[in-house]
């Protein structure tokens, strides 16, 4: 009771559906648009002679562009797999700027496309992680900072506006002061228990 067709179906002037050269079944919608199942039970997706999307048998799926999300309940932007690399990076959809990378290795990569170590985050300004607690009234946030400025390593109490440890470039460190001026400077007087 089924239908048997010799050749290609043409719908309107460029629509048609058939075999292509290699006998896959082609769905063509105009000249350089078509959708080709083949023999390995693939789903292609191709403009121009260029497959932009496969999916497998398994139901993979493999994109050769970018995909991109404007629902604000997913991921805005657009987030593209680089299969040469095996890196995922994070693109700002306004700007096209990379944000951040995963690479194949498990490094994560904020403001560099080559992290270094597990986390490596980089700015041509002062580059900071914040952490902060909401403990009660107790929380604070605290700094760790590598200022853009005079270059010094930072540990600053952002909550109660303090200098809590600054390494200099020179090497001095200062707890409780920004400018320390010896090895070892602190601001206030050191107290210890004596047994």
């Amino acid at each position: 009771t089924g239908v048997a067709v010799t050749g290609n179906i043409t719908l309107g002037d460029s629509h048609f559906i058939g075999d292509d050269a290699n006998d896959n079944l082609l769905i063509q919608s105009s000249a350089n648009e078509n959708i080709i199942i083949d023999s390995l039970d693939e789903l292609l997706f191709r403009n121009s002679g260029t497959t932009n999307l496969t999916i497998n048998g398994a139901g993979n799926a493999t994109f050769a562009g970018s995909v991109t999300s404007t629902d604000y309940r997913t991921a805005v932007g657009n987030v593209f797999y680089l299969t040469s690399g095996g890196d995922w990076r994070f693109r700002d959809n306004a700007s096209g700027a990379e944000r951040m990378r995963i690479t194949n290795g498990g490094n994560v990569g904020i403001g560099t496309d080559s992290p270094e170590q597990k986390l490596h985050i980089s700015s041509s300004a002062s580059t900071g992680l914040l952490l902060e607690s909401t403990y009660a009234t107790t929380g604070k946030k605290w700094l760790i900072n590598s200022r853009g400025g005079d270059s010094s390593f930072q540990i600053y109490n952002e909550t109660d506006s303090v200098d809590a440890l600054r390494i200099l470039t020179n090497g001095n460190v200062g707890i409780g002061t920004a400018s320390p001026r010896a090895a070892l400077q602190v601001a206030k007087g050191i107290s210890a228990a004596v047994p």
